[in-house]
């Protein structure tokens, strides 16, 4: 080859850098360099004696591309050296061996000293595939999966019978009564002492049945035996089936075992063992169901355990809880109650929402996802509902009664069977619509006259009336004239207080006419100032109650539980779809028409859509705790038309004018009457000073 090089040199003077090669050495070079950059071990083999110490180390591999160096082993209390074979062996920086192919197929043969020690402990790394041992006085002993795998070379002792060692094992054993069978898990856990595997057998009783194996290592059955392949060290295995029997029996021997027995609440378990008594937390085992028993057995498989199941009636309770009820109701100047029920549910096991009644449903969302309006059987509104809190949204049109400018109704609550522990109720009306009468049982309001107004009214009847008795005016017509103008002044504010006003002037003047002769000096002037300010006192009173009325009324507000703090606070919960089960049950009871409101053969138009409750121009509101709702719980309210009351406060005004006019000669004497008296007498007729 030195040679050649020479001869092409020779051949260019000009020292052209060119080398030509043949062909196919240039394709196998090309594809040499187009292949990956591996090295990899398949066998890894210790070979030798620890009594004639020639132990010594064969590696056997290939490399592909450009035959990179790896690290194959770390070995601590160990040397190689003296290696021979298709590649170099060195030592990295961290202390680990290094294979460098010098060949794309190789053997590395390296001699090993022990540091005084009849034992070969290493790691190898994920370049070695496989680790084998071929020691004539020596046994190899793995542990460990993956990348990394560590092992040992360890002497056997010569003459010397080898101790076989049984397997300790720690048994955890989980029995579950159910109202329908009893379940099993078995937990055994065993620690290995050999160097080596060893095949372990867990035989189970015909009553057994096994349904599942959870297991690390390999395992094969055969009838009721069960067995595996365990490593050195420990390993955990767990069996879980089901129970025929009402007896267990320890299914191996061990040293340590412990049992939890646990029952599904309908069902009360009657034991019959001689095992102890210890806690539940002892068994390292978690329990589903409170009221477990623990035990803790013998050793092998002597104590057994056995039981009487006596299945128990429960009581009937309710599946849901009704948390809040929110109630609107808007009545409408057409004659319909448009109402929306927000309901706060937990349920813990219903399958449906049943809402009986007569309203006329025309939206209904449960978790914030509208849902379709369908029936029952009985007729009964029927809404599928999913475990856990969540709210139902229904919004209903109910018609009452209205004739001759005067309403009646009788609105229907939700029913959904259960108390509400908070309810509120809110009623809404439009300007066209005045509440008369207002009644959620027991509770009523009347919202004809306030008691202020009411007391503002006779005292002006009184005065009015004894002020025209000192104007001279006769009984029949005082009277009738005091009671046209206290009618008026009930549906007029401004007239109430125009006519308070002026009667609390007449009497202040006649007071003073009686008062002011009889003072001098000082003092009179102070009677002076004390009348006008008197005077200015009962104006602005007389004033400010008869004009507040006229003002609108200011909107009531609503505490905690009222349904615009209810949206503000009450996060729509994700709805979720009904168990299998539960929809099974409900589809054997529910009859589907479509959209409530519509004909059995109406076509699906789409789900419902939700309007708006308006505000409305009068509201009030009524608040329960635990509202019963098992039957009919209807809210009562009596109307009146605003144009009603506009008429009949026209009709008494007009009637005060008629009355007035009627007796405008009567009124103008008595008028006279009372200057006069305001001049020169007294109240009794008498000349004054």
């Amino acid at each position: 080859m030195t040679l050649l090089v020479a001869l092409l040199l020779a051949a260019d003077p000009g020292g052209s850098h060119q080398v030509s090669i043949p062909l196919d050495d240039y394709e196998r070079l090309r594809h040499q360099a187009d292949r990956p950059a591996l090295t990899v071990v398949d066998l890894l083999r210790v070979e030798g004696s620890f009594e004639r110490r020639d132990l010594s180390l064969v590696m056997t591999g290939r490399a592909s591309g450009g035959w990179p160096t790896v690290e194959v082993l770390s070995a601590e209390g160990a040397r190689l050296h003296s290696c021979e074979g298709d590649a170099l062996l060195s030592r990295t920086e961290s202390g680990a061996f290094a294979v460098t192919p010098l060949k794309e197929r190789f053997q590395l043969r390296c001699k090993v000293s022990l540091d005084g020690s009849d034992r070969l402990a290493a790691q190898a790394t994920g370049a070695v595939l496989e680790v084998a041992a071929a020691v004539a006085d020596g046994e190899l002993v793995a542990s460990g999966a993956g990348p990394a795998r560590a092992f040992s070379v360890v002497r056997r002792i010569a003459g010397a019978e080898r101790e076989e060692l049984p397997p300790t094992v720690t048994g955890r054993y989980l029995v579950t009564l159910l109202p329908d069978e009893a379940r099993f898990l078995y937990r055994l856990e065993v620690r290995n002492p050999a160097r080596g595997h060893r095949r372990y057998e867990v035989a189970l009783r015909p009553q057994e049945h096994v349904e599942g194996v959870d297991a690390p290592v390999a395992w094969d059955a055969e009838g009721g035996r069960y067995r595996f392949d365990l490593p050195p060290g420990e390993t955990t295995l767990s069996l879980r089936g089901r129970l025929d029997e009402p007896r267990f029996v320890p299914p191996v021997a061990a040293s340590l075992q412990y049992l939890l027995l646990e029952s599904h609440p309908l069902i009360r378990p009657d034991l019959k063992t001689t095992a102890r008594r210890v806690g539940v937390g002892e068994t390292g085992l978690a329990a589903r169901f409170r009221g477990a028993q623990a035990f803790l057995l013998g050793d092998g498989q002597a104590d057994e355990v056995a039981w009487t199941a006596t299945r128990l009636e429960a009581e009937k309770t309710a599946g849901l809880a009704l948390n809040r009820l929110e109630q609107i109701y808007f009545l409408g100047a057409d004659g319909v109650a448009r109402g929306q029920a927000s309901l706060a549910i937990d349920n813990q096991g219903a399958p449906a929402l049943t809402l009986p009644g007569a309203a006329r449903p025309t939206f209904a969302s449960v978790g914030g996802e509208p849902t379709l309006l369908t029936r029952d059987r009985d007729g009964n509104l029927f809404l599928p509902l999913a475990q856990g809190p969540q709210e139902v949204v229904i919004q209903d049109a109910q018609t009452f009664r209205h004739r001759l400018g005067f309403g009646l109704a009788a609105l229907e609550l939700p029913r959904p069977g259960v108390p509400a522990s908070r309810a509120g109720v809110q009623l809404r009306y439009p300007a066209e619509w005045v509440p008369l009468y207002e009644e959620l049982a027991p509770q009523a309001r009347i919202h004809l006259l306030s008691l202020d107004e009411v007391v503002a009214l006779l005292a002006l009847l009184l005065l009015a009336e004894r002020l025209l008795w000192l104007g001279g005016l006769g009984r029949g017509r005082r009277w009738l004239l005091a009671l046209a103008l206290t009618l008026a002044s009930a549906f007029s504010p401004g007239l109430r207080a125009a006519a308070l006003s002026l009667i609390a002037v007449a009497w202040l003047g006649l007071g003073a006419s009686l008062l002011l002769p009889q003072l001098r000096g000082a003092t009179r002037v102070l009677a002076l100032l004390g009348g006008a300010l008197g005077l200015l006192l009962v104006l602005a009173v007389v004033a400010g109650g008869g004009f507040r009325g006229e003002r609108a009324a200011p909107e009531p507000e609503m505490d905690k539980y009222s349904v615009p703090n209810l949206r503000a606070k009450v996060a729509p919960i994700p709805a979720a779809a009904p168990p299998v089960s539960a929809r099974a049950e409900a589809a054997d009871e529910v009859e589907v028409e479509g959209a409530v409101g519509g004909t059995a053969g109406s076509s699906y138009e789409g789900l419902p859509a939700r309007i708006e409750i308006p505000s409305g121009a009068r509201q009030s509101h009524f608040s329960r705790e635990l509202l019963a709702t098992d039957s009919p719980r209807p809210v009562m309210v009596v109307l009146v038309a605003a144009r009603t009351v506009v008429a009949a406060a026209a009709a008494a005004l007009l009637l005060l004018l008629a009355v007035a006019a009627l007796l405008r000669r009567d009124l103008a004497a008595g008028a006279r009457e009372l200057w006069g008296r305001a001049r020169g007498k007294g109240l009794g007729g008498r000349p004054v000073g």
